[in-house]
């Protein structure tokens, strides 16, 4: 029988380092996150009693890496997943000297995180195109590819105000139900109603955690949402009050004023204020033995819970390996049927 293996494969400067590095490792986390407010990043603690890392070997700010997580034998013999982690930057080096031994961490954060398409403010107007339209041109001019799922979403005007590209992005995103995130040279937009449906990645037991944190709260909790909009076709007010089906039964009614084109587009706006507003109403964090399937987007199922099983959506992946093995956490939130 194999033994079961877990490990990131690192290449710094286009040359791959694992086979040098492997000595020194002491500990890998990668962090992944589904939503662009906070980047993906990557540390590498090394074992520096030689001092090659504050000498020889000392890395360059700025370094690009690439790092892919590789497991082995993990589930079944003779498996092997590979994991692309993305593209980083080193962004900080920490020099620890003491009883405990001398070490050095690299920080790294994802490359997307600097950049022209988050620093430049514009004010433009965009009009007659559609939310994947202006996905793909902001993410051409960047040069960068785009991804967009889901429906999408017509405008006939819309204004980018002092804004960078990235904020404008992630604004529209925001309030049309859209998770954003930045990841391998991509603007990804992803459809969160339909990331919620996704399979299972695969089942959490209660005994296979290490620690549980799980909060079921009903402050900022709504129950519908009274969208108050101006009618472009007829240039009159409107009124429309969504309570799609799964939204819980008690809670305040949450009231919106906006533009939007149509009444379709105005159920779609409050839904999506909805899902905001009560995506957490059940959410916590959770720590396991590592799963490479447990990604950022994904969809977990928890057992042995009582009234807390069920499907929950990954909001946010840090693995590690090291001397403790292989353990990933996960902060989680119910997922929503609406």
């Amino acid at each position: 029988m194999h033994t079961r293996n877990a490990y990131f494969d690192i290449t710094i400067r286009s040359k791959n380092v694992s086979t040098q590095l492997a000595p020194y490792i002491t500990s890998v986390t990668w962090s992944d996150a589904a939503n662009s407010t906070e980047a993906d990043s990557l540390d590498i603690e090394l074992d520096n009693r030689d001092g090659l890392f504050s000498g020889a070997w000392q890395p360059t700010k700025g370094d690009k890496l690439t790092a892919k997580l590789i497991t082995e034998h993990w589930h079944s013999e003779h498996e092997r997943l590979v994991v692309n982690c993305g593209v980083f930057e080193i962004d900080e080096t920490a020099y620890k000297f003491g009883g405990d031994g001398d070490s050095v961490t690299l920080k790294a954060i994802s490359a997307m995180v600097k950049g022209a398409i988050r620093r430049e403010k514009k004010s433009r107007a965009w009009e007659n195109t559609t939310f994947s339209a202006i996905a793909n041109k902001i993410a051409t001019q960047h040069g960068f590819g785009c991804v967009f799922t889901g429906d999408d979403v017509q405008f006939t005007r819309i204004e980018q105000k002092s804004e960078s590209d990235i904020a404008f992005i992630r604004r529209l995103a925001k309030e049309h139900g859209h998770a954003l995130k930045l990841s391998d040279g991509k603007v990804i937009l992803m459809d969160e109603a339909k990331q919620d449906k996704k399979p299972s990645a695969g089942t959490i037991n209660k005994n296979m955690v290490l620690s549980v944190e799980i909060t079921d709260k009903s402050t900022d909790i709504y129950s519908a949402c009274e969208i108050q909009y101006h009618d472009a076709a007829t240039n009159e007010t409107r009124k429309y009050v969504c309570k799609p089906e799964g939204v819980p039964t008690s809670g305040q009614t949450l009231k919106i004023k906006t533009r939007v084109e149509s009444l379709d587009a105005a159920r779609k706006k409050a839904t999506a204020a909805l899902r905001r507003k009560n995506k957490f109403e059940t959410s916590g964090t959770i720590s396991c033995m590592g799963n490479p399937h447990f990604i950022a987007g994904s969809v977990c199922t928890l057992g042995g819970f009582g009234v807390l099983n069920g499907l929950y959506a990954i909001e946010k992946s840090t693995h590690t390996t090291g001397e403790g093995g292989y353990t990933v956490s996960l902060s989680i939130r119910r997922t929503v049927n609406y």
